[in-house]
């Protein structure tokens, strides 16, 4: 017996896929332009057809006969169905992938008897519901959960904390309510989290420290409140800490600026109040800080300027900063098309430093207070704010507001 993989990608079939799935001891020819086949002896165990658009296809029941299958890819296959029943006897599953296939109504409590699955991705579907209790009996096996963009509902489940073996959860962009519960402390081996857009309250258990090996947390728009916790600062291994349009209050924590391994911090949109952290300047590879529409005050730090590698985002904007913009700061490269710098809706003054205009997307108020660059000269600026004072103090003629009526009299 020989060992198959069969990939079809790209938009490289015609017809119904499944003319190309035989029973397993036939030879599925399926060596394409962009396919890969891989053989030993004789049995299909990997059946990979993403991004092919098709629509409306179904799975005939003839898929159950494919009882060695280890991997399913059926991304952005277009089934517009539940979730079919044939799969389910597809026990010795360790991969299965079904993101963007038009999926609607609950997930089957029948998941459960893939005892086997490792990996599970149905994103970008319609499913609604909870998440089925059979799904934690997956325990000894799952490590990769996701189930975002769709519509499951209920609060986010305690029994998450089951999944000791999970690496990945995203559940983000759907109706899950409830605080973030704390049992999520357990899954140590946790290195990423995607909690975006859902209808949550509380603030960030604490029990979320235990998560040293964490890369990334992403937790926008999900309505927390509170603080942001100190001991984010731990998660040594963090790329990614996305936290922005929620509710969060006091000061930015200075041990975020300990994090060597950030790329991304996103704080935008909160309550949040006091200065920017100078240890900020300590990043080796950021490539985006958003602090955007906040309450932050006094000077952008000079250490800023050391961020040299390079950052594709600097957004500062809305906030109550006041002082010069850092000449220090003319020396970061902000490599295009990605540039952006946005310091606008401050209380900056001063002259922005020559580096920065190279930025390709820099955008700040241009006024006599605060100007620079090509296109907010300094002394045009100037000149013209002056000549428009003036104005604003005659009456048109020339003549000051009020010297008329000295002359009358």
């Amino acid at each position: 017996m020989e060992e198959w993989v069969l990939f079809l990608a790209q938009g490289n079939i015609s017809g119904s896929p499944w003319d190309y799935v035989s029973p397993c001891e036939q030879d599925p020819a399926a060596y394409l332009e962009d396919g890969v086949l891989y053989q030993r002896n004789g049995i299909l165990k990997h059946f990979w057809l993403p991004y092919n658009g098709l629509i409306g296809s179904g799975i005939p029941p003839e898929l159950n006969l494919l009882t060695d299958l280890e991997t399913l890819v059926l991304d952005e296959l277009k089934l517009i169905s539940t979730m079919p029943e044939e799969l389910f006897g597809l026990t010795n599953l360790e991969f299965l992938s079904m993101n963007d296939c038009g999926l609607y109504g609950s997930i089957p409590e029948a998941i459960g008897r893939l005892s086997n699955l490792e990996i599970l991705y149905l994103g970008i579907n319609s499913l609604t519901g909870t998440i089925p209790s059979s799904l934690y009996s997956l325990a000894n096996s799952i490590s990769t959960l996701v189930l975002l963009d769709n519509q499951l509902t209920g609060p986010l489940p305690t029994e998450l904390g089951l999944l000791t073996n999970l690496v990945g959860l995203a559940l983000d962009t759907n109706l899950f309510t409830s605080t973030i519960p704390m049992e999520l402390g357990r899954l140590t081996l946790l290195e990423g989290i995607l909690l975006r857009s859902l209808m949550l309250s509380g603030t960030i258990p604490s029990e979320l420290a235990l998560l040293t090996d964490m890369e990334h947390l992403e937790l926008d728009d999900s309505s927390l409140t509170g603080t942001i916790p100190r001991w984010l600062g731990n998660m040594t291994s963090i790329e990614g800490l996305t936290m922005g349009d929620n509710s969060f209050t006091g000061t930015i924590p200075t041990e975020l600026g300990l994090l060597s391994m950030m790329r991304i911090l996103y704080l935008y949109f909160n309550s949040l109040s006091g200065t920017i952290p100078s240890e900020f300047g300590m990043y080796k590879q950021v490539d985006v800080l958003g602090l955007h529409g906040n309450n932050l005050t006094g000077t952008i730090p000079t250490e800023l300027g050391k961020l040299t590698r390079g950052l594709w985002q600097l957004w500062l904007n809305d906030n109550d900063l006041t002082g010069t913009v850092p000449l220090e700061l003319g020396n970061v490269p902000f490599p295009a098309p990605y540039g952006q710098v946005y310091l606008y809706g401050n209380d900056l003054s001063g002259i922005i430093p020559e580096g920065l205009c190279s930025a390709n997307d820099l955008t700040f108020d241009c006024s006599s207070q605060l100007c620079g660059c090509d296109w907010c000269n300094c002394s045009s600026t100037r000149t013209s704010m002056v000549l428009m004072e003036i104005e604003n103090q005659t009456n048109g003629d020339g003549q000051l507001v009020g010297e008329e009526n000295q002359t009358s009299t």
